[in-house]
């Protein structure tokens, strides 16, 4: 009998819900030379009858029984009983497309790989998440350039390996190490992608990952994050032995470790059974594995975090204690303008702890000969607590002489989270998190109640050298440090040099998260040079999806060939875009300070138009709807800041922060939102409150 040319390994453990569905997924498959090898970890529940079941009605299905040792010793187990080609590793709860293994296995083939790599999409339980599909690994050459930033590329059941390539890598026949109970997979895949002669993406078949309430909500334990260490230490050991030619393969590699390590003591520090002496014992590890790192100063100066002086230093209490005191330290610094040092009460607004100096009067004197703006935010602070204290007794005597314990937390939970939200907006920013630039005004799609007004505009083309001189300076002000950076419209695909300001965005701004925001309408007509440009650039293309006839599968193709990020605004689905009616007062009669407290766009959404910075993106575009229906509602200077005669971005940021004269001509009271999309019919209504 010929060998199989896919030998399918599936550990199983406990999942009766599931595993039915995954089995049947990997026997309908196209490839039909397969062994189906069904790897019984000691299953408790009615996993083992299941697979009993299938294996009468498919020959090709082997069941291996042994005592319960983890998800490494399943695959170990499972890969001493393959004879198959290539490998593929299928968790139990998981399923593939049809079609999934001829895929992977042509490509494989046609190009002589030791890996093949394919999309996969997440899934909640039962339901496909479409549209969120997580992208490859897919370099041939530097082997290791994604294992840093991709959390996408460090799983190995969605791959194909070749057997012989596997058997070279691991002489002693293991896989897995099986005394790694977490993260177990990435030594796997590091090891494996750094040594792998050839590694092929597919872009044409699926593999869905279920995220199941057990899975999502993984329980942190001390035990799960002394697992976390050894994973990172099987990683460092072979990063440092490896002959890794390529520094920066190395480097993005080595921050995937500290990463995970970063990450994993953010979750875990507030755990019960994370004491004190645990969490020493933790980062002790951390500084260690960050020692180890065979190019420090290349480390240091590609990746600058506030907390590497702490591991630098050896300093374990102050690492733990770093996470500790730097929400309450972010306050202080932008709220009151006192040194972190001074910190030592503590007082609560609904529940909310906020942390002063001892003396107040003090305090209050000290900040009124800093900043007198801040006062008037201090007296506009209390008026809304009192207003939403007012709301809550209304409330609660609303309830009856007896309002329950769930009510009132209820109601609680409603106010803290309103006062939470307006703090965020009139509090200056430690840093500029997200701008918008608009390359086209003019839109290719009509919404009704654009706050762009991009219906209503004509031409408004960004030239590339106006876009340069303005991105360089912003990057001057802030340090080449942004959050995201959004170029959109309007429709940005409109403008016939696209590809041009990406480049300079990218080239001010190296580090940042820069997405082109699009409707999706040109994006299936794009040549190859655009998305090209959009990989080397490292562009997150965001498509919102409207309810119009595209040819999405095919726009994410080209995405996922290209190896070019993609995703949908606002939503992990395929979700059709609503609409909100942001009214415009044209008599200007509203409390400016009130309308920017309550506005999602203030402090939120700020936008850089010809030279100047605005704190949303509504007051910019106001000349559009000026212009159709002959209003006279006025954009002034106050209502922008000048970034070209701005000292630093701190004077940027404590102007975003501030009502504009603009915020009285916007009705936040009368907002509405979710409706229906549909076409705009270019009628003042739609941008307009009805005069009482």
């Amino acid at each position: 009998m010929n060998p199989p040319k896919v030998s399918v390994i599936v550990p199983v453990y406990n999942i009766e819900k599931y595993i039915g569905q995954c089995v049947e997924s990997i026997m309908a498959q196209t490839l039909r030379e397969i062994e189906i090898i069904c790897v019984n970890d000691g299953a408790t529940d009615k996993s083992a009858d299941i697979l009993q079941y299938y294996a009468l009605k498919d020959s090709r299905i082997i069941i291996v029984n042994k005592k319960n040792g983890g998800l490494s010793s399943a695959r170990n187990s499972g890969l001493k009983k393959a004879r198959g080609e290539y490998i593929s590793y299928i968790d139990g709860d998981d399923w593939v497309a049809p079609d999934f293994l001829e895929v992977m296995y042509n490509a494989a083939v046609r190009n002589d790989a030791d890996i093949v790599r394919a999309p996969y999409k997440e899934c909640f339980e039962d339901k496909q998440v479409d549209g969120y599909i997580c992208s490859l690994f897919s370099r041939k050459h530097s082997r290791g350039c994604d294992l840093g930033v991709n959390e996408h590329s460090i799983v190995v059941w969605n791959s194909l390996y070749k057997r012989s390539f596997l058997k070279k890598v691991f002489e002693n026949g293991d896989c897995f190490d099986e005394t790694i109970l977490s993260a177990e997979d990435i030594p796997f895949t590091v090891r494996t992608s750094f040594l792998a002669g050839k590694i092929i993406p597919v872009t044409d078949t699926y593999y869905y990952y279920r995220k199941s309430v057990q899975n999502q909500l993984s329980v942190f334990s001390v035990k799960r994050s002394k697992s976390i260490v050894l994973a990172n230490r099987s990683v460092v050991k072979f990063l440092n032995s490896a002959d890794i030619k390529n520094v920066n393969d190395y480097l993005e590699a080595f921050k995937r470790v500290i990463w995970r390590y970063d990450n994993t003591f953010r979750r875990i520090r507030k755990m019960k059974d994370f004491d004190k002496k645990n969490c020493f014992s933790y980062v002790r590890c951390f500084v260690e594995e960050f020692h180890k790192c065979r190019y420090m100063d290349e480390y240091l100066r590609k990746y600058n975090e506030k907390y590497y002086k702490f591991l630098i230093d050896r300093d374990i209490e102050g690492y733990i204690n770093f996470y500790k005191r730097e929400r309450i330290r972010r306050f202080l610094k932008k709220v009151f303008s006192v040194e972190k040092k001074q910190a030592k009460k503590i007082y609560r607004i609904l529940g909310i702890k906020i942390e002063v100096r001892d003396k107040y009067e003090e305090l209050r004197q000290d900040i009124r000969n800093k900043n007198n703006y801040i006062l008037m935010q201090i007296e506009t602070q209390k008026q809304i607590l009192e207003s939403l204290r007012q709301k809550f007794a209304d409330l609660k005597n609303g309830y009856g002489n007896k309002p329950s314990s769930v009510e009132i937390k209820s109601v609680e939970k409603k106010y803290k989270a309103e006062l939470e939200e307006i703090l965020k907006r009139i509090l200056p920013q430690t840093s500029l998190d997200y701008c918008v630039i608009h390359l086209v005004d003019e839109c290719n799609l009509r919404c009704w109640g654009c706050d762009h007004f991009a219906p209503l505009a004509k031409g408004g083309y960004l030239e590339s050298k106006d876009f340069e001189k303005d991105i360089k300076r912003l990057s001057e002000l802030s340090g080449g440090q942004l959050g995201r950076l959004g170029l959109m419209g309007g429709e940005p695909l409109l403008h016939p040099g696209v590809s041009v300001f990406l480049s300079i965005a990218r080239k001010y701004f190296p580090d940042t998260v820069i997405q082109l925001v699009t409707n999706g309408l040109l994006l299936g007509k794009q040549d190859d040079a655009f998305w090209e440009t959009c990989r080397e650039n490292g562009i997150h293309i965001v498509n919102t999806f409207y309810p119009v006839n595209i040819d999405r599968e095919k726009i994410i193709k080209k995405a996922l060939r290209h190896n070019v990020r993609f995703s949908y605004y606002g939503n992990t689905g395929y979700a059709a875009k609503t609409s909100y009616h942001l009214p415009l007062e044209i008599k200007g009669g509203q409390n400016s300070s009130v309308n920017f407290a309550y506005c999602f766009h203030a402090n939120n959404c700020v936008m850089l138009k010809n030279g100047k910075i605005f704190p949303c993106t509504v007051a910019p575009n106001i000349e559009h709807f000026n212009k159709y229906f002959g209003a006279e509602i006025p954009l002034t200077e106050r209502d922008g800041i000048d970034i070209h005669k701005a000292e630093d971005i701190r004077q940027i940021l404590e102007f975003i922060s501030k009502p504009i004269p603009f915020c009285k001509y916007c009705n936040i009271k009368k907002r509405s939102f979710n409706h229906p999309w549909k076409i705009s019919g270019k009628d003042i209504s739609e941008w307009t409150v009805a005069e009482d």
